[in-house]
Formats: structure tokens, C-alpha cells, sequence
């Protein structure tokens, strides 16, 4: 198999899904194959009802008739109510019975001597179930650094994360309905040196920003030989 790292990751719509990620919430365009959410008019009227943008075009969660809202809340077992924010990806799984949502922003939380709380402080991937009327979160997996790039193998058994500043791909494999974190592939890029990004900046690392999957199948056996991977954008973050 052949994972590459994209700037950018595409994403294939579904007929029957629209991700609307907002604030930490994100949306569901409903079909007749979705129930409207009991608490939707009260998760609705919690957001803005429309936000112009330059172009002149209105973006309002109001434009899906009957969506389902749901904050991401990935179950921190010291912080219950804490709900994370910046969501940034949606991949559907090969089969369409499964999404993944992916944060990647300032989901930090502090202790009382106001010291970053390790353990509290990581992005997620929520994991939902969304092969019968109303979606349901069956797992979230805490990841330390990402940026913008999921992807799900075509086999629809494993899906990637790029590592953003940790310069890796991260592996989760699925099994029994669960999902597991294999080894991450380490992709090594030397830092720039001074003047090495054409004047811009210097000094900065580069990141792993995207990715995508080329083949259905990993040859676990030497995933070194058969798979390769490189990042694609520069951040400023020394």
C-alpha cells in the first residue's frame, strides 16, 4: 500500500451526508434515513442562525431541514462536561456505515496551578455509528498532535492521521468492532535551515499535514518497504 501526504485532503461526498462542523458541534444532513434529534431545536437555537462570509453566501446549520446536532464530547473521565472543539475532517467509511471526525486546534485544559493537564490536552477522533437512523458514538481515540489529513484504507478494516508537528502517520486498525492504534510511521524530515523556505521563514519544521490511500491492502509483514509517506506543507511552528 502506498499512503501519501497531501496538502489538502479530499473528500468524496455522500449522498446522505453533509459534515457542517462548527464551534465543536457537528452536523448530519438529515434523509429519511435519519430521526430528527429530540434535542435538535435546543442545540439549534444555541447557534448562530446564519454568518455571512465575504463571497456573499450565508452559512446557517438552519440550511439542513431536520440535521442532527451533537457536541463532541470525548468522555474525559476528570472533566465530563468538557467538549472539544475544532473539527476538521469527516471521512465515511468504504462501506458508509461508519464516520470519523477529526479535531485538530486548542483542545488543552490547565490545572489549578496553570500547567497544561497532559492527559487532558490531545485532539480526538470520534468514531460513530452511523448505519441505522440515528448516529451513535461507539469510541473515541485520543491523539496527541494532528492536522487536517484521515483517511480510510479502501479495505475499510484500517484508517490513517497525519501527526501534524510529530511528523508521523499515525495506524488504527479495527477489530470487533473496536478500534486500536498500531505503530505510527516516523517520516524523518530534517528541519529547514535558515532561508530554506524561499525568505518566508526560517528555521521552521515541516509537518504532516494530509494523507490519503492509494491501495487496499498493507503487507504488515514490511510496512516499511510498502509503504511510504511524506509531508506536504510547512508550518511555523519551530
Amino acid at each position: 500500500m502506498q499512503v501519501e501526504s497531501i496538502s489538502q485532503f479530499t473528500k468524496r461526498s455522500k449522498p446522505r451526508l453533509a459534515g457542517l462542523l462548527l464551534a465543536g458541534i457537528f452536523c448530519i444532513s438529515a434523509t429519511p434515513a435519519f430521526a430528527e434529534d429530540s434535542n435538535f431545536g435546543q442545540h439549534q437555537s444555541a447557534l448562530a442562525a446564519g454568518e455571512s462570509i465575504p463571497t456573499g453566501v450565508e452559512i446557517t446549520p438552519k440550511a439542513a431541514a431536520g440535521a442532527i446536532f451533537e457536541a463532541l464530547n470525548p468522555d474525559l473521565p476528570t472533566r465530563p462536561d468538557f467538549l472539544a472543539g475544532q473539527a476538521v475532517t469527516t471521512a465515511a467509511s468504504p462501506d458508509g456505515k461508519t464516520l470519523l471526525i477529526l479535531t485538530s486546534g486548542y483542545n488543552r485544559n490547565n490545572g489549578p496551578d496553570g500547567k497544561r493537564v497532559s492527559g487532558e490536552s490531545n485532539e480526538y477522533v470520534f468514531i460513530y455509528d452511523i448505519s441505522g437512523k440515528t448516529p451513535v458514538k461507539r469510541q473515541v481515540l485520543q491523539v496527541p498532535n494532528t492536522f487536517s489529513g484521515m483517511a480510510w484504507n479502501p479495505s475499510g478494516k484500517e484508517f490513517y492521521v497525519s501527526g501534524g508537528p510529530d511528523d508521523n502517520l499515525r495506524i488504527y486498525l479495527g477489530q470487533g468492532g473496536a478500534w486500536t492504534e498500531a505503530a505510527a510511521i516516523a517520516l524523518g524530515h530534517a528541519k529547514p535551515g535558515p532561508g530554506d523556505l524561499g525568505g518566508l521563514s526560517d528555521n521552521n519544521k515541516p509537518i504532516a499535514a494530509g494523507v490519503r490511500s492509494t491501495q487496499p491492502e498493507r503487507a504488515w509483514s514490511s510496512p516499511i518497504t510498502r509503504t511510504t509517506a511524506s509531508a506536504s506543507s510547512i508550518s511555523s511552528s519551530a
